[in-house]
């Protein structure tokens, strides 16, 4: 039983790491640091340019986008929502997850949604980076590249209570799938109980954390509507069974 435990809560996080959270994530203001010797963790990199062979383009007015790498987890604000992934170094060399958790807010006008399109798909990409004084150079091998330099800002936060969160992909090893077009999967943390939506049936429950250990209950309580097509019931079936 102890062992079944421990798959269902590596499964779970598997699941809770794969949530966006449907919060505001605040990046402050942005004061950029004198040049020194900085290290790619424990600091705040704001980008001042996409550039794409010759072409060298700053991020649209009025957005700031940001970094902050620290121990094998990425996140910042990409203009609009919040995202957060895992990432390796290995001397100059890098590679960022591209299945990145995100808030899911829409921001106007529809070039800042263009904009933080175009910056999840260059950083997914990226393979090298680099560090001269206060800046970085994260690049991709196709001669795209993101520039950022040193800040002061606030670094953001992830809770797990009380923050609506959506589920972005289920993931099984190395197989990646997200949800089914139309469905919206969620889940809601608070005082012990759990609700949300499985991309038809409301569902709810309790749980308890103790450190990074979570134990959901079984069965969940759900309505009993029917949505289809077919694979809508077998999805939601799936996630029952893996939370």
């Amino acid at each position: 039983m102890k062992g079944k435990n421990n798959v269902l809560r590596g499964i779970l996080g598997i699941l809770i790491a794969s949530f966006l959270m449907a919060m505001v994530m605040s990046v402050g203001s942005a004061t950029e640091l004198p040049a020194s010797n900085f290290s790619l963790e424990g600091n705040t990199w704001t980008l001042t340019s996409f550039i794409e062979g010759e072409d060298v383009q700053s991020p649209h007015v009025n957005t700031t986008i940001t970094a902050y790498f620290e121990e094998g987890i990425i996140k910042g604000n990409a203009g609009c929502n919040g995202y957060s992934g895992g990432y390796t170094v290995d001397g100059s060399e890098i590679n960022i997850s591209k299945a990145l958790v995100t808030t899911s807010m829409y921001c106007g006008p529809e070039e800042v949604m263009q904009q933080e399109y175009q910056y999840h798909e260059m950083l997914g990409n990226v393979t090298t980076c680099t560090i001269e004084g206060n800046q970085l150079t994260l690049s991709t091998d196709d001669n795209v590249s993101l520039v950022y330099n040193a800040t002061e800002s606030q670094v953001p936060e992830f809770d797990l209570e009380g923050t609506t969160w959506t589920l972005t992909s289920f993931i099984e090893g190395e197989d990646v799938q997200s949800p089914l077009v139309n469905t919206t999967i969620t889940a809601y943390f608070e005082d012990g109980n759990i609700t949300g939506n499985a991309g038809c049936n409301n569902y709810f429950g309790g749980y308890t954390v103790d450190g990074n250990e979570i134990n959901i209950s079984k069965p969940l309580g759900t309505t009993r509507m029917y949505c289809g097509p077919e694979e809508v019931m077998q999805q939601e079936y799936q996630y029952h069974e893996m939370l």
